[in-house]
């Protein structure tokens, strides 16, 4: 964890992290620095020479390096952090509000109810984000469901700082898990009274019985770790499981991480902020253009001043001045490797950004976009698997604990729905899926649809139940989505009480038509009074 710029923290990011750790700790830092955009901030020196302070103001000059050092260990002066860039542009297209799964009870109204009232008051959507950036940045999602004072609740952990003991390696199903890391913590100096950074570690070991927290101690002088005594807090789940879930981002079956969103990607990624910041320190350093004497000395010239309230004087005739400026090829040249750079990455990704001023031609409708981001729904629809299985068991865990705590007697949160009963709203009690339940996702499509894509698939399913091709729910089924509809059968119920209102208005309305009508004053009826039409004699045969 790092606190802004304070002094230290870099060196404790690069370095003290890597105290103890495993080579596999070691590169999923890397990934997790790339992510955060912090992969250069170890390096010495700054891309103009100057020593690395780190943003630290000591009151002396940063000195320069006395030859320019190689770009590895200079910091790029232009950071496009492509990398965190991409994750969380899948973690948006997976886990954002509008495409984010809606969690179910096959078959039990009342247990999905439940579910989503769970998953709100723990607030899992917001770590299970969490999680899937660890997973997209590192390639393993990491989360841990708990019951803490009758309370559901949800902690997405960095697999970085994990290390897993399994029950079954190859479905991911573990025995315990150990988080140990070192973070910052500020303490009061008795002496200064100033607040110094103190290097602390944390550990914490969850298995299938226990949830154990240490107290936080200081880093031993060293490379060693700290002496842990007895855990400060034991927490006793009792579920015979261990409530955390160990997923991964993009199946792999040789190492226990997955993929990150951007496998392989780094070297690429650090070339291109090293042509940014070369074409960036062009620009910068050509802005003042070289002013150039012909015919004349440097002693003769003297002191020259240039700009809009100097004057010229050349010493002699024949002599002349004029500016030196640079013409653009090689940043233009820097500028379309940046562009094939960073084309070459997102192909590579599979990540779709387009610039909103191409939208307008790109189509209209939800199915053009589909088909402009169809290489990076491909990719989404594997991670909606693997997410998916997470999210599953999340829902599955809840569960458990509530009914492990209720047979044990213990006081849980009550959660409530307010629902409309006989016309009057009211809170009802929500009651956890039956034993034997199903957990079952429904992922919606990845964009929403325009007014026109409204329109035309109503109209089409109007036609479809109008011609008898399909039933009425099959059609209210399929437009659901589109129009916010959660439950079909209430929706059937009020069209079809719609349709009876609307029936028994036009009937009401042709009544008082038939009603309002007028009739001749006397009772005669039409034709009564007139003379009867004589037969006319028919023709004789011929």
């Amino acid at each position: 964890m790092l606190f802004g710029k304070d002094k230290g923290a870099v060196q404790f990011q690069s370095e003290s992290s890597f105290y103890g750790a495993s080579e596999r700790e070691r590169m999923l830092s890397r990934l997790d620095a790339a992510f955060l955009g912090i992969q250069y901030e170890h390096r010495q020196y700054l891309w103009d020479g100057r020593e690395n302070k780190h943003g630290v103001e000591d009151g002396s000059d940063c000195r320069y390096a006395l030859d320019m050092p190689r770009r590895h260990e200079r910091v790029p002066c232009v950071q496009t952090k492509l990398a965190g860039t991409i994750v969380r542009r899948f973690t948006d297209m997976l886990f954002g509000v509008k495409r984010r799964p809606a969690v179910e009870s096959d078959g039990d109204k009342d247990g999905t109810a439940w579910l989503r009232r769970a998953f709100e008051m723990s607030c899992a959507w917001e770590e299970l984000t969490k999680a899937r950036d660890n997973g997209g940045a590192m390639g393993t999602p990491v989360v841990l469901v708990r019951l803490k004072d009758g309370k559901l609740r949800m902690d997405a952990l960095n697999p970085r700082n994990c290390r897993p003991k399994w029950k079954d390696r190859k479905v991911l199903e573990l025995e315990s898990v150990e988080e140990v890391y070192l973070f910052l913590d500020e303490e009061e100096n008795p002496e200064t009274g100033a607040r110094d950074l103190v290097e602390r570690y944390y550990r914490r070991i969850v298995d299938c019985e226990k949830d154990r927290i240490w107290r936080a101690v200081d880093k031993p002088k060293g490379t060693g770790m700290p002496k842990w005594g007895a855990p400060d807090e034991t927490h006793e789940h009792g579920l015979g499981v261990c409530p955390v879930m160990w997923g991964q981002n993009e199946d792999v079956d040789e190492t226990i991480d997955g993929r990150s969103d951007f496998d392989g990607q780094l070297p690429n990624i650090e070339q291109l902020d090293f042509v940014e910041s070369e074409c960036t320190d062009s620009i910068i350093h050509n802005l003042d253009a070289t002013l150039v004497l012909t015919e004349t000395s440097a002693a003769e010239a003297g002191v020259v001043r240039t700009g809009h309230y100097n004057t010229l004087c050349l010493p002699k005739a024949g002599a002349a001045a004029s500016f030196l400026e640079v013409s653009g090829a090689a940043i233009k040249a820097g500028d379309d490797r940046s562009a094939k750079l960073r084309s070459q990455i997102l192909e590579a990704c599979q990540c779709v950004l387009v610039d909103p001023k191409d939208l307008p031609g790109m189509g209209q409708g939800r199915d053009a976009l589909e088909a402009v981001y169809r290489p990076m729904l491909s990719r989404c629809d594997r991670m909606r698997e693997q997410y998916g299985k997470l999210v599953r068991r999340v829902a599955e865990l809840m569960v458990m604990l509530v009914r492990k705590a209720d047979e044990a007697g213990e006081e849980t949160d009550v959660l409530t729905e307010t629902r409309d009963v006989g016309g009057e709203p009211t809170r009802v009690v929500l009651s956890p899926p039956e034993k034997d339940w199903t957990c079952r996702l429904s992922w919606p499509r990845y964009f929403e649809p325009t007014s026109g894509d409204k329109s035309q698939e109503t109209a089409a399913a109007g036609t479809a139940v109008r011609d008898g091709v399909v039933s009425q729910r099959t059609a209210v089924q399929s437009i659901a989505s589109m129009w916010g509809i959660e439950d079909v059968d209430a929706e059937i119920e009020a069209i079809q009480e719609d349709q009876a209102a609307a029936q028994a208005g036009l009937m009401e309305d042709g009544m008082d038509a038939a009603g309002d009508e007028e009739f001749p004053e006397d009772d005669e009826l039409p034709g009564e009074g007139e003379e009867p039409l004589e037969d006319e004699p028919a023709e004789p045969e011929a």
